[in-house]
Order: C-alpha cells, then sequence, then structure tokens
C-alpha cells in the first residue's frame, strides 16, 4: 500500500525515465554500457519502489535519515510557547501543517516514558506546566498504553501516550493529544 500519493507519481516518472534512457542505450548500439547501464540501474530502481510501497521499509528509513524532533501547534494559544520534544527515531504519520496527534517511533517504549519524565520535571521545575502524572491505559484494538497527562496552568490538558505493543519491529505508535480547558 502506498505511503504517500505523490509515490504513485514518482513511481510512474521513474519507470518513464528508466525506460527513456533504455532506449537511449538501445539506439546507440553499445552492449557494454547497456550491461553496466542495467547491472546498476535495476538494484537501484528496485530499492526506490519497495521504499514507495513497502510502509514497514518507507517508516524505517524515514526514522532515520526524515525524523521528526519537534511536536508544535500553531493552532492552540497555550501550546504556543512550548515546542514538545521528540523521541529519537520518531516519525510524523498524519499532515504536518495540522496539528497531527500521530506519530510513529522505533524507540523503546521505556525509553520514550523515561525521556518524557525528564522532560517533564525540568517543565515543572521551570513552572512550564502546573503538574503532571503516570498513566497506563487499554487500547481499544488491544496492548496498553502508556504515557503522561500533563496540565498546562491555563487548564489545558496534553496527553503524551505511547502504545506498546511487544517486540515490535514495526515501530510503535505514539499520540500527543490537546484538549482545551474548559
Amino acid at each position: 500500500m502506498s505511503v504517500n500519493l505523490s509515490y504513485i507519481l514518482y513511481s510512474v516518472l521513474l519507470i518513464l525515465v528508466w525506460v527513456l534512457l533504455l532506449i537511449g542505450f538501445l539506439i546507440k548500439r553499445n552492449t557494454k554500457v547497456i550491461r553496466g547501464y542495467l547491472w546498476v540501474s535495476v538494484p537501484c530502481i528496485s530499492l526506490l519502489l519497495l521504499y514507495f510501497w513497502n510502509t514497514n521499509l518507507n517508516n524505517y528509513v524515514r526514522s532515520y535519515l526524515f525524523a521528526t524532533h519537534t511536536y508544535t501547534c500553531e493552532y492552540y494559544d497555550s501550546l504556543q510557547p512550548y515546542s514538545l520534544p521528540l523521541p529519537k527515531r520518531t516519525v510524523l504519520k498524519g499532515k504536518s501543517d495540522a496539528c497531527s496527534p500521530f506519530y510513529m517511533t522505533f524507540s523503546q517504549g521505556k525509553d520514550v516514558i523515561s525521556f518524557y519524565e525528564t522532560l517533564l520535571i525540568e517543565w515543572k521545575n521551570k513552572k512550564l506546566i502546573s503538574g503532571f502524572y503516570y498513566a497506563e491505559r487499554y487500547h481499544p484494538y488491544g496492548g496498553k498504553e502508556k504515557g503522561y497527562v500533563v496540565s498546562i496552568p491555563d487548564g489545558a490538558i496534553l496527553n503524551i501516550f505511547i502504545h506498546v505493543l511487544p517486540d515490535s519491529y514495526e515501530g510503535q505508535m505514539l499520540s500527543i493529544r490537546y484538549k482545551r480547558s474548559g
């Protein structure tokens, strides 16, 4: 299944350019160049297409090369001074301009919990938040969610939870949800 609709266009253009180059080399009739081109281009194109169309591989590669480092949301006034850091190897799974709460992380659940515990203690000492507590809850689709419920001074609540899957090589979902006060 495609990760992004633009990958359809990328795949078509990639194959089109490959075919045009192959036709160009066939017209020149240089078999040595054609063989070298095929030896190099077929594995490269195969890897690119695998990256485009294999969701798990796409997430895994993006977690190393294009990781998301912070959660920011311009739509909520009480979140303006905050730029919530994300654990290492975290990938945005929603729209970047829509304050998406969904992320995929390849960090272990205990590492995410300790990362946010350290951060929230620091924020509480600096009086950026009024309080926080650790919570566990069962996920409706199975498994557990572990994380923190954070109180912001204006009364809003920020939920930071990771859906813990035992021994998941596919990553784990990290959700950050903001609830306005009132």
